[in-house]
């Protein structure tokens, strides 16, 4: 009796992986392409693709292009309501995660990482070992009435 292959040990991520490399490849922009029976096609060496033949290689292309992987960048303006929030609740004392997680609707470690965010970027001071409140950074320069309004 014969035994069907084993589908496990069909390598899938190398297979994928080469086809996405191949996708990738943009050389057909700048050499041609190759059409079976006819060798290459340059611009002005030949027929010119149909635009929906270079639509789809550059749709190809796009798709095969590794994904953009961890969280997306903070927008600025985020960043600028937090240092505002953050400079407005610091002199009520303790509890500043608390308030502005409340504040935001958000988990207390997300806000922390926007607190640093804010501090890498510019927009409160950097970091004083022994001190917990921070400073406005060069990027603000005006406060703001609430996290979600903008000044006149």
């Amino acid at each position: 009796m014969r035994r069907s292959a084993d589908p496990s040990r069909i390598p899938l991520g190398q297979i994928v992986a080469r086809a996405q490399a191949e996708l990738a490849d943009q050389s057909w922009k700048d050499e041609g392409v190759t059409v079976l029976g006819l060798g290459r096609l340059q611009g002005g060496s030949g027929p010119e693709l149909a635009p929906a033949s270079v639509q789809a290689l550059e749709n190809a292309s796009a798709l095969a292009q590794p994904a953009q992987r961890g969280r997306p960048p903070l927008e600025e303006e985020l960043l600028h309501r937090v240092a505002h929030a953050y400079l407005r609740e610091a002199i009520n004392g303790p509890g500043l995660h608390r308030r502005l997680a409340h504040l935001f609707d958000r988990p207390e470690p997300t806000i922390k990482d926007w607190i640093k965010a804010a501090r890498e970027r510019g927009y409160l001071s950097p970091a004083v070992p022994g001190r917990r409140a921070a400073g406005p950074g060069p990027l603000l320069n005006h406060p703001e009435d609430g996290p979600g309004t903008s000044s006149p």
